[in-house]
């Protein structure tokens, strides 16, 4: 109860300190000059813009700042009297406001929002274009623009991020955040019901705006996630009248894809649809080695053939935003879809021990189907009070999900007379409510509360089956042991409060969020269920220091969770396949994450430099184990092995050698040491690895584009295994078939069929090594078509720029 008492009281006590801060007195007859700037066209805020105030001549530079997210910008402690203000940001022009008078009696001077126009110079037929950076650092993330990721034109979210900083895509497609593959996946800020991985895997890179890569989360955020959270915004062409976009793009290997989006914006209305249909495969070979010993006598199995893969996805998706009045909007929104995954093996299979005369020669034969329906349904409101800032919202979320898998191995000599076979079968419908409730009280220009309510109410049913091949009846046998129906309840309550401020160019975020956990988990017919109710606390802080030059300095720490999934906690078997089962650790206990990061970013004429350190410290760290369950049968659970320490840095560098070519440099290095015993054996292990990407455009010619990207993602170990070093090179080029309405994407992947999986891992009583090489190189044509009824409107209260302009990433 007193815990209780004690957060309800945290926003009154953040609040209070806020008011310290407010109340404190400002120089004597010193004014403030505020304002907003955003892009003409899209309305869209403008981040970082520089803001410099001069004197009334525009030869001495009086002060400066740069906007937050919102696009907002205050220049205070200004004395009276007349002023020039200009204002840049890279790929626009640049607006001057002369004669800014301040009065000793005003306090404050509002220049309202400052639209920023796209620069655009027309010279004896020749146009120059300012185009976006790929990749654009915020103070509290990473902002991918999919659109110039032409490599992935054709692709997934999972193709784009191969090409983003933090992000390592492995030959399988699986992803991982700072090392790690626990991370949170939104879409368009709302969390989404499937798996990250297949979440990624679904969504195409056509219906994508940018990606942020977030991997310090504020208290606002859920803290669930190793590494931090991948925030999937999707197009919404969000212009006047009716506007849209529209893909297609077929490829080897069975690959076909079509989405599009279309949008209508009227008076107090914006409605939008959009459609996606992906079908990809992943055809491929593998080989794998694995050694088991029982009573002195060591038994050998080796597999070789091939292994294919095949992705089905579609959904269907729409929007209405409604103006109630001039101060509230109410968005309603849907997505609904299917997803079918298909993985076929065929392996030749030999069995031998040593020491004794054991030998068996056998041909394997796998299938596994996965898929189902989900229903995503959302309503969202706005108020927005009278003073600037301040507003109240409010969000529910209504999930569903569909889930089931059959799964089939057989094992056949010579012959083709079955030896042994195994189905397995799952299912499980799943449905969510996420509800939110969010405030946000200015105290001033620089300084503000945001406090909240969220909750995570969810409960699913699971049932699952294993029959066995009889050779006596010759068909397949229920065994009521390896049957099962589970029910999962799973809600969580959170609240959290911010206090947000800024003193000049110095900016800090803190915030404390706490939450309460209330879950079941019950094997039907099982006399104990899992039960776990539990109060956790996560703060979170965050300080930034920027100024007029686009000098940008970061720090930040939170306190982060990763809770073991529902599966994780079931302690019966499981058979994957002939040679492996599978069992859950109901004793399993949740991660906890200390996080740190420091960063810096500068930029030096056309050129952007970003170096990022981080250290990440992780408590009872959660492993895949292995260990030896029977003669040739591998174990596989999950436990709480001790601790694991990151500890890396990050450079970036967008570089402009020449106007026709834009490079991009990512390296990583990074230190990772796991610390723990499992079955009294340890798991000490310790490794220093890198990973670098190099990303090339090249403008060959008036809309044509070549873009050649390389990757290298050094070895890396865990607690059993380690994982071996690959590279990969993928090539582009686009062409501009009409003017900013239709291009086309000619793309390869893995030119030089390097781009492969090779695993080795090893226990008590075992080791075991494999390699999985896809299919390559593949090959993809993807058509793009944008079309609107709008055109821009230039500003006529803008400086002439024919002799003044950036040059990084322009067209020509």
């Amino acid at each position: 109860m007193k815990k209780r008492v004690l957060f309800f009281l945290l926003p009154f006590s953040l609040l209070s300190l806020d008011f310290a801060f407010a109340l404190t007195p400002a120089p004597n007859a010193q004014q403030s000059i505020y304002g907003k700037v955003a892009d003409i066209n899209t309305q869209s805020p403008l981040e970082y813009a520089n803001i410099i105030l001069y004197d009334v001549n525009g030869t001495e530079q009086i002060t400066g700042t740069v906007t937050d997210k919102t696009g907002y910008f205050e220049l205070s402690n200004v004395r009276p009297g007349t002023y020039m203000i200009r204002i840049k940001f890279i790929g626009f022009e640049a607006y001057v406001i002369e004669q800014v008078r301040i009065k000793p009696a005003e306090g404050e001077t509002d220049l309202g929002t400052i639209l920023l126009t796209p620069a655009v110079i027309q010279t004896g037929g020749v146009q120059i274009e300012a185009e976006k950076q790929a990749i654009e650092f915020q103070i509290d993330k990473k902002v991918v623009n999919v659109a110039k990721h032409y490599t992935a034109a054709s692709g997934t979210a999972v193709d784009v991020l191969e090409n983003v900083p933090s992000v390592n895509v492995d030959a399988e497609g699986n992803v991982e955040l700072r090392g790690s593959s626990n991370f949170q996946v939104l879409i368009d800020n709302r969390p989404t019901i499937l798996d990250p991985n297949d979440a990624l895997q679904q969504i195409p890179a056509g219906t994508i705006e940018t990606i942020e890569v977030i991997t310090n989360p504020s208290a606002k955020y859920d803290p669930d996630g190793t590494a931090g959270i991948l925030n999937i915004i999707t197009k919404k062409k969000d212009l006047s009248g009716i506007s849209g976009i529209f893909n297609g793009s077929i490829g080897s290997f069975g690959q076909h894809n079509l989405d599009g989006v279309l949008s209508y914006k009227t008076g107090k209305y914006t409605a939008m649809m959009g459609f996606d249909y992906n079908e990809r495969s992943f055809p491929g070979n593998s080989i794998a080695e694995n050694i088991t010993t029982v009573n002195d006598t060591a038994y050998y199995t080796q597999s070789e053939g091939s292994r294919d893969g095949s992705f089905n996805h579609y959904s269907v998706r729409g929007g209405l935003d409604y103006y109630l009045s001039d101060h509230d909007i109410a968005t309603l929104g849907f997505r609904y879809g299917g997803r079918d995954m298909n993985f076929n093996s065929a392996q030749d299979y030999e069995e031998w021990s040593q020491p004794g005369d054991y030998y068996l020669k056998s041909i394997s034969r796998g299938k596994t189907n996965r898929g189902g329906d989900f229903l995503s349904v959302n309503l969202d409101y706005t108020h927005q009070f009278t003073t600037k800032g301040h507003e109240l919202k409010g969000q529910a979320i209504y999930q569903d999900r569909d889930g089931d898998e059959d799964a089939t191995d057989e094992q056949f000599d010579g012959l083709e007379q079955i030896l042994s076979g195994t189905q397995t079968k799952e299912n499980g419908p799943s449905s969510s409510w996420r509800l939110k409730l969010d405030y946000t009280l200015p105290f001033d220009a620089d300084s503000k509360l945001e406090a909240g309510y969220q909750s995570r109410l969810s409960e699913s049913q699971d049932y699952s089956e294993t029959r066995f091949y009889s050779l006596e009846s010759d068909q397949y046998v229920l065994d009521p042991f390896y049957t099962h129906t589970v029910d999962y309840r799973n809600n969580i309550h959170a609240f959290y409060s911010l206090y947000a401020g800024k003193k000049g160019n110095f900016g800090y975020q803190t915030g404390l969020r706490t939450e309460y956990t209330d879950r079941n988990i019950k094997d039907i017919g099982q006399a104990d269920p899992v039960e776990i109710q539990r109060w956790d606390f996560f703060p979170t802080l965050h300080v930034s220091h920027g100024d007029p030059n686009g000098q940008q300095f970061m720090a930040s720490y939170t306190r982060r969770i990763e809770r073991p999934r529902g599966w994780n906690f079931e302690p019966y078997l499981t058979w994957v396949d002939a040679y492996t089962v599978r069992q859950g650790n109901p004793d399993l206990l949740p991660e906890y994450i200390d996080s740190y990061e420091l960063g810096y970013q500068t930029q030096f004429g056309k050129n952007l430099i970003s170096l990022e350190s981080y250290y990440r410290i992780t408590n009872n760290r959660i492993e895949q184990v292995r260990s030896v369950y029977d003669t040739n049968v591998m174990l596989h659970t999950v436990a709480n092995v001790g601790k694991d320490y990151a500890l890396g840095a990050e450079l970036m560098l967008n570089l402009v050698p020449i106007r026709l070519w834009t490079a991009n440099l990512i390296g990583n290095l990074y230190r990772y040491r796991v610390e723990g015993i499992f079955n009294g054996e340890s798991f000490d292990r310790d490794d220093l690895t890198w990973h670098m990407r190099m990303n090339n455009t090249f403008r060959l010619a008036e809309g044509t584009r070549l873009q050649v990207n390389g990757m290298y993602f050094g070895p890396t170990v865990s607690a059993q295994g380690k994982r071996e070093g690959s590279w990969g090179v993928n090539l582009a080029l686009r062409q501009d078939l009409i003017k900013n309405r239709l291009n086309a994407t000619l793309q390869v992947q893995d030119v030089f069929q390097s781009f492969n999986r090779e695993q080795r891992y090893s226990g008590s009583g075992f080791s075991s090594y494999s390699k999985d090489e896809r299919k390559s190189p593949s090959f993809s044509l993807t058509m793009t078509w944008n079309f609107n009824n709008y055109k821009s409107e230039r500003r006529s209260n803008t400086e002439d720029t024919s002799t003044e302009f950036e040059t990084e990433g322009m067209e020509f």
